[in-house]
């Protein structure tokens, strides 16, 4: 990984540029099989995102892809909606088609301290959304090495994992159909300021960037003041990280398509002797995302080399609301008997436990969604009824003719997620 901090000449950062997003493309290629014939630039009109409109620009016009450029106007300053102008005027200069999506949001539901990290989640559903309706599979954002540098030292200070420490990933599954990719993570804010400089372009200044009472606005000042020695002193360490992480998620990847089976009823399977044979790290990493796929939760539940050991040794066999099972040559992993929800369900399509899709062919009136009674004629193991889903009738508990509906289990979409 080689970190692009000096700007040199405009065909420079061009080849550069290019040579990031051809590698980037080839990965979601390979390991996603993502057909790349169009991209969508999130642009807020800052020196970042416009140094990244003009570069995605030059690269998709070599390669014949179509672009879309969105900016989302999440309407916290008075100077939003003048920006999103200022944006479709360049897009319009350079011919990219350009849309904003104004961010509907209700204040009194968003404490002013989560407001950062609500703007951001909004944002990129908002992205993924466009991208999907449009059947675009990139979505590309303008995350340079400054931002990196940010995220290593705020997850330093809150005594992140090597694995955060190694800060965000090139590529990452925003959907089952649309990739995030971060083509300037290795350049400086400095180049790409310069390169628009040269290029005479200007650029809007968010004054939320420089607001003390945003975290990351703390962090950033902080870099600021860093020597050159201390900035390649992290940054070597930031690309060994890297060089680690990947190399754990490349391997736990492999063995979650080979040795592992996610079963249409909720609960996984791993072949046992495989999985001991694996590097314990690599164990920790798959047993992780195992976990976190079937127990349902928002984040995964780290696992470390000692709670690995009391699973192994069925010292534990609960953790983050999955019942873990040692059984001969398998390993079993089922939805723990913890906050199963019971659901009356509004519409025809609906969630259950974060978990499963439910399809009906009517909307039902008489209905309630909860775990499957274990006599039922389902071909599962017992402990498996408590994590599917079932439809009973309110009136008399009996079951619904399952032709009345398909339940489908959904898996994280960043399941076989590895870091670039």
């Amino acid at each position: 990984m080689q970190i692009s901090t000096d700007f040199i000449d405009e065909i420079t950062t061009r080849g550069l540029f290019c040579a990031e997003a051809d590698r980037l493309a080839d990965f979601c290629n390979n390991h996603y099989g993502a057909t790349i014939d169009k991209i969508c630039v999130g642009v807020s009109g800052g020196a970042d995102s416009l140094a990244l409109l003009l570069l995605a620009n030059y690269w998709a016009e070599k390669h014949g892809i179509s672009i879309y450029c969105v900016t989302v106007d999440h309407q916290l300053r008075q100077e939003s909606a003048e920006e999103a102008r200022f944006v479709k005027d360049i897009c319009g200069t350079i011919g990219v088609f350009h849309k904003t999506i104004v961010w509907q949001r209700n204040d009194e539901n968003i404490p002013h301290t989560k407001l950062e990290n609500t703007a951001r989640e909004a944002r990129y559903n908002l992205l993924a959304k466009f991208c999907s309706q449009h059947d675009i599979p990139i979505l590309m954002t303008a995350h340079h090495w400054n931002d990196q540098l940010e995220t290593y030292e705020m997850r330093r200070n809150f005594n992140s994992s090597e694995s955060g420490l190694a800060g965000m990933s090139q590529v990452r599954s925003l959907t089952n159909e649309v990739w995030l990719e971060r083509p300037l993570l290795h350049f400086s804010k400095k180049h790409l300021q310069a390169f628009l400089k040269q290029k005479q372009i200007n650029w809007k200044e968010d004054p939320m960037n420089t607001q003390a009472e945003f975290l990351r606005v703390n962090y950033r000042r902080k870099i600021f003041n860093y020597d050159t020695e201390k900035i390649a002193e992290i940054s070597q360490e930031l690309m060994e990280l890297s060089e680690r992480r990947q190399a754990i998620e490349s391997g736990a990847v492999h063995f979650l398509k080979q040795c592992c089976y996610f079963t249409e009823y909720g609960y996984a399977i791993v072949n046992r002797s495989e999985f001991q044979k694996e590097k314990e790290i690599i164990q920790c990493e798959v047993l992780k995302r195992i976990i976190w796929n079937i127990g349902g939760k928002k984040y995964a539940t780290p696992i470390s080399s000692e709670v690995l050991q009391e699973i192994m040794s069925k010292k534990i066999n609960t953790i983050g609301r999955c019942l873990i099972k040692l059984k001969k040559d398998k390993l079993y992993v089922f939805r723990e008997n913890r906050n199963i929800p019971h659901i009356i369900p509004k519409g025809t399509s609906f969630k259950w436990d974060n978990r499963f899709l439910i399809n009906l062919n009517t909307e039902l009136s008489d209905c309630i969604v909860q775990s499957t009674r274990p006599s039922e004629d389902l071909n599962i193991p017992r402990e498996a009824c408590i994590g599917y889903p079932c439809l009973y009738r309110r009136s008399d508990n009996s079951i619904h003719d399952r032709k009345n509906y398909d339940i489908v289990f959904m898996n994280k979409v960043n399941l076989f997620d590895i870091f670039v």
